[in-house]
């Protein structure tokens, strides 16, 4: 098990939140359960970015993923604000 936010074996039990054990990262600090991912992996999340860059529709798009507009429209904007700024900083 790793601390999922940077990658660390290094870490300590932490007490516990809805039955689940809790730990906490001794690198970044986070807490963390062992749990499996949840979501869609990124590599879909950047085919819809390059769809809408495309000028593919978000309905269109939540359509193709079996996903909410509203879904679609947080990954676009969230993806697309990071890769602005990482254009900017490069």
């Amino acid at each position: 098990m790793v601390c999922k936010k940077c990658g660390n074996s290094q870490y300590c039990k932490a007490g516990k939140v809805r039955g689940m054990q809790r730990y906490k990262c001794k690198v970044c600090l986070s807490t963390f359960t062992d749990t499996y991912a949840r979501g869609r992996p990124l590599s879909q999340k950047l085919f819809a970015l390059s769809l809408w860059r495309e000028g593919v529709t978000l309905s269109r798009i939540a359509e193709q993923f079996e996903l909410s507009i509203p879904a679609v429209w947080k990954w676009v904007h969230v993806l697309d604000k990071q890769s602005v700024f990482q254009n900017n900083n490069s």
